[in-house]
């Protein structure tokens, strides 16, 4: 079967990975399209989502990240569409980044759905230089003016942007998702007035099983893989779906098992036939548990459960699943 030797390929690069991802994420698998253009249109309806994100809760200048995307099928052109907007404030810095996606899918059977997709825009970056403290500058009351006594360091709001694309593909069967994908391909980097600043390159694999153990009672086994080919992390979960509408699971992320990052605890509902709701809960299992109160996290899904326009679902839609 073509898809049996596509999935080896998925595993052997996924092996290679070597790096640190960007920002985190718990809810994944219900967020693909975030990570990897190759979903857009995979659901076979319109499909909203919001993701909030606050992490090392109490540690002052911790990450909070904002993410909206919608992605629909386009039968016509055998693919799917979307558009991604993501924000996230970073200590002194605000990154901001758009883009939008396209892909083609190929049906390689009755329930398999091959899709190579690539997504481009726009990613900026801010930083606000009247929140920086250096050891020799000086700091008095308005109107006195900033100095950090460095040449280098924006005494104001200073941003740049760049072009940035990314790549994918991904393979949907019946009980079976597998994919790849590159963010910030080109690398770009945004030219300060005095520094400049890179985007790492980063690679993403993930791959999730459906194991229906009961009528009433679904295993939803994934591990994510994120990679700046320098480090690697992983995140390996376990979501159990119950009658179809309440979902919970436990999740591990590290860099091995010697370095674990944190415990994910993760609780969904589904709210009617069209939205679903998710929360996790990072609990930090090495020293930077000492000084925060874990990582919260936030998902609102919505899907329209219909087909758009005109054309035929694809067969894998017959057989709905949360990846």
């Amino acid at each position: 079967m073509k898809w049996a030797y596509i999935l080896v390929i998925f595993l052997f690069f996924s092996w290679l990975l070597k790096g640190q991802q960007q920002l985190l994420h718990s809810w994944y698998m219900w967020n693909t399209f975030d990570w990897n253009p190759a979903w857009a249109g995979m659901e076979g309806s319109l499909v909203l989502t919001g993701l909030l994100r606050k992490q090392w809760v109490q540690q002052p200048g911790s990450p909070l990240s904002r993410s909206v995307n919608a992605h629909m099928p386009v039968y016509i052109a055998h693919g799917g569409a979307g558009l991604r907007i993501r924000q996230a404030q970073l200590g002194v810095w605000e990154v901001l980044d758009v883009s939008a996606a396209w892909n083609y899918q190929l049906e390689l059977g009755r329930a398999s759905v091959l899709s190579v997709g690539a997504a481009a825009g726009m990613v900026q970056r801010q930083l606000d230089g009247s929140r920086i403290r250096t050891p020799q500058g000086t700091y008095l009351p308005e109107p006195v003016p900033i100095d950090h006594q460095d040449e280098l360091l924006p005494e104001g709001i200073v941003r740049a942007s760049r072009p940035t694309f990314d790549v994918g593909i991904f393979l949907l069967t019946k009980r079976l998702g597998a994919g790849i994908a590159v963010q910030h391909l080109t690398a770009p980097v945004l030219s300060f007035s005095s520094f400049g600043f890179q985007f790492d390159r980063t690679f993403y694999a993930a791959i999730s099983y459906k194991w229906e153990f009961t009528r009433t009672l679904t295993f939803l086994p994934s591990v994510w893989v994120s990679s700046d080919v320098w480090q690697t992390q992983t995140n390996i979960s376990l979501l159990v779906q119950l009658n179809d509408n309440i979902f919970s699971g436990f999740a591990l992320r590290g860099y091995s098992m010697q370095t674990l990052d944190a415990a994910i605890f993760l609780i969904g509902v589904r709210l009617g036939e069209q939205w679903s709701l998710g929360y996790s809960y990072d609990m930090g299992l090495g020293t930077l548990q000492q000084a925060s109160n874990g990582s919260h996290e936030l998902i609102l899904r919505y899907q329209l459960g219909k087909p758009i326009g005109k054309g035929k679902l694809p067969p894998i839609i017959y057989n709905p699943r949360d990846l």
